[in-house]
């Protein structure tokens, strides 16, 4: 029963989010700092790993009032993310969606999802001359360009459907880079190991 809920916790909650967003760009980030042998890949890793636990750990002052109905139904679906990690960092509690929303250790759960988001987001379009997007195909463009459009369309028509279809392809994204994964979890492997025996 305890490996069940640890193992839905990490794979169903944690891996498709946190896990993905903020640990694997930071793993990213290290390999390219390793390799290249860059201050400034230093610099980045230092601020993005001090920025991060800031956020999550030093309290703010916040006022409450601006948390609306609306603001509340349009993150319902990171709620549930919310209150795992307030339950990790509070021992094993029962957060409630009022914790989630009205209390400084949600307000700063909430900064650390924002953060690793945005973050992971920027990361990918900062680094356009490894991925070569401006030699992709004229087909995959036009694909691309039909999925954006057909997504944005279906945020207008409907908030939820949009979130659900943005939440299959994100998914889909997740899992496909598992390989990429894999390979850079390797290749970090070998990189220490290079710079243990020096």
């Amino acid at each position: 029963y305890i490996f069940r809920n640890k193992f839905n916790l990490v794979f169903s909650i944690f891996l498709p989010t946190l896990i993905h967003v903020f640990i694997f760009t930071g793993l990213f980030i290290l390999i390219g700092t390793l390799k290249e042998k860059n201050i400034f890949g230093k610099i980045a890793f230092a601020i993005f790993i001090t920025a991060a636990l800031a956020l999550l750990f030093i309290p703010i002052n916040y006022n409450f009032s601006v948390i609306t109905n609306q603001v509340q139904n349009n993150y319902h679906s990171f709620q549930k993310l919310n209150q795992k990690i307030i339950s990790v960092l509070n021992q094993f509690s029962q957060p409630t969606t009022n914790d989630v929303y009205f209390s400084t250790i949600g307000i700063q759960t909430m900064r650390f999802i924002a953060f690793a988001y945005t973050y992971h987001y920027f990361n990918w379009f900062s680094k356009t001359s490894i991925i070569q997007w401006h030699e992709t195909s004229r087909s995959k463009l036009i694909s691309i360009i039909f999925i954006w459009a057909l997504s944005i369309g279906l945020y207008i028509y409907n908030y939820d459907i949009g979130l659900k279809w943005l939440y299959v392809l994100s998914m889909a994204h997740v899992i496909l880079e598992f390989p990429l994964n894999f390979i850079s979890i390797m290749n970090l492997k070998k990189k220490l190991r290079t710079i243990v025996k020096l």
